[in-house]
């Protein structure tokens, strides 16, 4: 029997690729994730059963890589195989390279060679990056910047900042606010920061629903639209 395929969205940092796939009310034992070397299956059995296959842009640690069943969704944690690079897309692109199959011993032994040696570490990668099962916008664009507007806006930056110190700093702080968010905190986030033009973020979608967002430039600022 034919089954759909469920609504998923995903971002990454320097070590992992998350994915979510959303289904509500599943238990435990309703899901069964395979993880190969570059590839990704699903099977939901939710009414009706839905199913997800995936051939990864790259390799996976499929050893270590993992899932997790929530009220509202199945979070699946994908381990790079290598660690600080961006993949473009979730799946590879027809006319693609393959990429490498990964041997987690190997990859375990080139390891302990390397810590044991006198090079230098690599240089960090850059910022972890939003990406798609949903269009790019201004949102993957997003910078944090420090404002005096309230206790909401001062929350946050503290937050932010927190969450700066750690892997991912400020994107990976936001990315992982706006996954493990539900529908309508998503719709807020994206409409409010849309049409203010990126002068506010909300959450609540009962307020901004109600009409546009206007524009809150700050102070000795003026807001333009192009």
């Amino acid at each position: 029997m034919a089954t759909n395929k469920p609504r998923y969205d995903y971002y990454q940092t320097d070590t992992s690729v998350n994915v979510s796939i959303f289904a509500k009310g599943l238990a435990e034992s309703d899901v069964s994730v395979t993880f190969g070397n570059h590839s990704l299956s699903a099977n939901l059995s939710s009414t009706p059963p839905q199913s997800l296959e995936l051939q990864l842009f790259d390799s996976i640690d499929s050893a270590n890589s993992s899932y997790k069943v929530l009220s509202t969704k199945v979070d699946v944690l994908l381990c790079k195989a290598t660690p600080g690079k961006q993949w473009t897309s979730l799946e590879i692109k027809s006319g693609d390279a393959a990429p490498p199959t990964y041997d987690s011993a190997t990859a375990g032994a080139e390891s302990a060679e390397v810590g044991g040696s006198n090079s230098q570490a690599a240089p960090a990668a850059a910022p972890a990056v939003a990406a798609a099962g949903r269009p790019r916008s201004k949102w993957d664009n997003l910078q944090l910047a420090d404002d005096d507007d309230g206790e909401d806006g001062e929350g946050a930056s503290k937050a932010a900042k927190g969450s700066s110190k750690g892997e991912g700093g400020v994107d990976a702080f936001f990315q992982q606010l706006y996954a493990d968010a539900d529908d309508d905190t998503r719709r807020a986030m994206m409409k409010s920061y849309t049409e203010s033009g990126g002068t506010s973020l909300s959450t609540n979608w009962a307020e901004v629903g109600k009409g546009e967002v206007k524009a809150r430039p700050p102070d000795g600022m003026e807001a333009r639209k192009w």
